[in-house]
């Protein structure tokens, strides 16, 4: 029987997070700072994550080491209620299905977030729970790591990095470049045209993840006409994501067991 996620025992520096909700859609919405609260949401529900019931975190917590006045955890936690994310799950004929839902269902936040005894307490929706209940693949994700970017691209692509890395069997993965822009989370009326998607998304991502991550090298390869443009991280070991230039090709991701 594989291993499921919910058992991975999380460290004082990291967890287990499940690749379903790595590799979410339709969270264009959420912000850099949404990103980094559902993140300690997650972390703090622990072996009880799938479970139906409330758990409870500090507002200083959710707000970490590099709050700034204008990121409200309210806010944070109002678009994790309302917004629709797209899960891809195996359906119940076997078949690639898309399950769509909310994170948190009831949520109840301090009015004064400026208590120092301000606390959040919620729950998963149900959909949610159970998505994490039936996976088997996950991502660590370094808790320090999540405050170290200024994009929401870096932290998604770091994500989307620890879910493939030291895989066995896996070397290579496609991506059109429509899921590519919907994994990282790219509204879909911006960063339209490739060289501005490469500018202001990708190279972004790449240069932060390296900054924190060296040892993946990746780097980002300038197409050339006709040519693909490629984030990768020769020599091996590496960690790879190459953005076909064509919204017509196809983006690949490699994960080359880049050193962790």
């Amino acid at each position: 029987m594989a291993s499921r996620t919910i058992d991975q025992k999380p460290s004082a520096d990291d967890f287990a997070k499940a690749r379903e909700l790595i590799e979410i859609r339709g969270a264009a919405a959420l912000s850099l700072h949404d990103r980094r609260v559902v993140n300690l949401l997650y972390k703090n529900a622990g072996s009880r994550l799938c479970d139906d019931v409330d758990h409870v975190i500090s507002i200083a917590d959710l707000r970490g080491p590099h709050h700034k006045g204008g990121e409200r955890v309210k806010d944070s936690i109002v678009r994790l209620m309302t917004t629709l994310v797209q899960v891809p799950v195996v359906g119940e004929n076997g078949k690639a299905s898309t399950r769509r839902v909310q994170i948190l269902s009831d949520t109840t936040t301090s009015d004064d977030e400026n208590d120092p005894t301000g606390q959040v307490v919620y729950s998963f929706s149900k959909g949610m729970r159970r998505i994490i209940k039936d996976s088997t693949l996950w991502g660590r994700v370094r808790t320090g790591v999540i405050f170290a970017f200024t994009s929401k691209y870096s932290l998604t692509l770091y994500e989307l990095i620890t879910a493939r890395i030291n895989l066995k069997y896996k070397w290579e993965e496609e991506f059109s470049v429509k899921d590519l822009r919907g994994l990282l989370g790219v509204p879909e009326d911006k960063l339209l045209r490739m060289p501005d998607l490469l500018r202001n998304c990708v190279n972004v991502a790449v240069t932060e993840v390296n900054g924190v991550r060296p040892l993946w090298r990746l780097k980002t390869i300038s197409p050339r006409s006709g040519e693909r443009s490629h984030v990768a991280s020769p020599p091996f070991p590496c960690a790879a994501t190459t953005v076909s230039p064509s919204a017509t090709r196809r983006s690949k991701a490699c994960a080359r067991n880049p050193a962790k």
